[in-house]
């Protein structure tokens, strides 16, 4: 059967489906096209279909019925006749209602055709080239293929625009961010800036269209220009000098940042007044350091092992040091083991400072 009807079952006549109209399929058809590749030239091109993710896979499964790889215009297997029922098994048990909805969009947008029987069944009847068969034509996909390639083409080259907006704004924002920590939130042009940052961030995170993305940058090229222009803070220039003209006074600082000279508990009981709660007995005897540190380490916790270990390689006054720093800390030591253990490290290493000693209290010339 060669007659092509122009109206469909039980379904008013499509203007656009009338000879010789502006809505009708372009002539020219693609002689072959991968159908994979035209549903993936079909989705990127969706935006501009007004297509969503649901017609999509209706349409998908429609061309799953189709037997070859490749769609050939012409051919009578163009025409697939699936049953409500297996459409929507294979559409994973969409609702009959919902996939007829979408088939109607499909046609509408002229990417399908309907090829209804007499009764409005779908169905094939006979085997050969000439079978006459009542379904779903794919046709007009060859027909639009032209067109839906240019759209997505259009489509991808809009992304790509948008893509690079962000990009450019990203890094205008940066920049803006980064004069402002120099110029200071100060009045004026600075904080015409901070408004406009504090305005557009919520902004970016929508979609946006091109003209917007445009407007946002424009107003970033402007803010930047400003800050540009406006004349940095006056800082002071930093002082260089030779450390041999000045090794004297170099070694003096020095002394006073590192030197250390053997402490008594007295003195460091001065220097740190959690201490005075100690038994006074124990503060008023200089020599009693051992017995002064060890029962700080009781009630600061420190283990014993732990306490018998760096005994072994540390001073009396240094281990009192340790315990009088720990407990001016209070209960931000968490760990005291672990930072009793550390400090000691540093102490054999001669890493650990003691600035309340030597800057405060002592002269850096005294001796030991």
């Amino acid at each position: 059967m060669h007659y092509r009807p122009i109206t469909s079952f039980r379904r008013a006549l499509d203007p656009a489906r009338l000879p010789d109209t502006e809505n009708q399929l372009p002539s020219f058809a693609a002689a072959s096209a991968n159908k994979w590749e035209v549903l993936r030239t079909l989705a990127k091109a969706a935006l501009d279909l007004d297509l969503n993710h649901r017609t999509l896979s209706v349409l998908q499964t429609l061309v799953s019925f189709y037997p070859r790889t490749d769609l050939k215009f012409g051919s009578p297997e163009m025409v697939v006749f699936p049953s409500n029922k297996t459409l929507c098994d294979r559409l994973n048990g969409m609702p009959c209602s919902t996939m007829r909805r979408h088939i109607t969009t499909l046609v509408n947008l002229g990417l399908i055709d309907r090829r209804d029987s007499p009764n409005g069944k779908r169905y094939c009847r006979g085997r050969s080239a000439d079978a006459v068969r009542f379904g779903f034509d794919l046709t007009p996909l060859l027909h639009r293929l032209a067109e839906i390639e240019d759209r997505a083409r259009q489509v991808q080259s809009r992304l790509d625009a948008q893509r690079d907006l962000r990009e450019k704004i990203s890094l205008l924002r940066r920049d803006i961010i980064g004069l402002l920590d120099i110029r200071g939130p100060g009045q004026g042009v600075c904080q015409g800036a901070t408004t406009l940052l504090t305005s557009t961030q919520k902004v970016l995170r929508r979609k946006l269209s091109i003209e917007d993305l445009q407007d946002i940058a424009k107003s970033f090229e402007e803010a930047l220009a400003d800050l540009t222009a406006q004349k940095a803070p006056v800082s002071s220039p930093e002082m260089s000098s030779n450390d041999n003209q000045n090794e004297q006074h170099h070694n003096t600082i020095k002394k006073q940042l590192t030197y250390v000279r053997p402490l008594n508990s007295h003195d460091i009981c001065k220097a740190y007044p959690v201490l005075h709660g100690i038994d006074p007995e124990l503060i008023s005897a200089p020599t009693r350091m051992d017995e002064l540190s060890e029962a700080m380490a009781n009630a600061l916790q420190i283990s014993k092992q732990l306490w018998l270990k760096w005994s072994k390689e540390t001073k009396p006054y240094e281990r009192l040091c340790i315990v009088a720093l720990m407990a001016s800390q209070g209960k931000s030591v968490q760990f005291p083991n672990a930072y009793f253990g550390n400090l000691a490290a540093k102490m054999t290493t001669g890493k650990f400072l003691y600035p309340k000693f030597t800057a405060v209290n002592f002269s850096p010339n005294a001796g030991t």
